[in-house]
């Protein structure tokens, strides 16, 4: 069954502390999640099944790396990354200028990853690895908005979900799941 992406914060924060296809009662929730609950019913994100709910939806991917493609290599092109809050990222550097000492400094200091795609030497050159999260982002109600963003980007419609390239140049962002 096709669902349309979950993209209400309180309803997913609730959800969130629902566990996955395991029945809880209705009334040990507090009022706040039972209302959130109840107006995201024909999200078709549970079951209700008596007096008792169960979780069904789980976020729809996890991206592992979201890489953003330029033709500059200065460091303003850190100041759009949008995906480092809930993804690891990083920045693909489609031009002859190596990357500045500035925008290699600040992409390890902000965990962003940096390739120099065309080096000198003929083969991409990693300049800062990308860094894993470990602080839990990915398992947020934003974390799991994100991941319906980038699922919808996926399958084409990426509407006014505000994942496209932020650097303008001609080339394009991608997640890789």
């Amino acid at each position: 069954m096709s669902a349309s992406p979950l993209d209400d914060l309180w309803l997913l924060d609730a959800l969130l502390k629902l566990p996955i296809g395991h029945a809880v009662p209705w009334t040990s929730l507090s009022g706040r999640d039972q209302r959130l609950l109840a107006r995201g019913q024909h999200t078709h994100a549970y079951e209700q099944r008596g007096q008792s709910l169960i979780r069904k939806a789980v976020p729809p991917l996890t991206v592992d790396l979201a890489v953003v493609r330029t033709t500059r290599s200065t460091v303003e092109t850190l100041d759009a990354m949008p995906f480092g809050a809930y993804a690891p990222q990083a920045l693909w550097l489609d031009c002859e200028a190596k990357p500045t000492a500035q925008l290699t400094t600040e992409a390890a200091r902000f965990n962003t990853g940096l390739v120099h795609w065309r080096h000198p030497a003929g083969q991409p050159q990693l300049v800062v690895p990308a860094q894993t999260l470990t602080d839990g982002r990915q398992h947020t109600a934003a974390g799991w908005r994100f991941a319906e963003h980038a699922y919808a980007r996926l399958l084409g419609s990426p509407g006014d979900l505000g994942l496209g390239n932020p650097i303008p140049c001609t080339t394009e962002s991608t997640a890789r799941t």
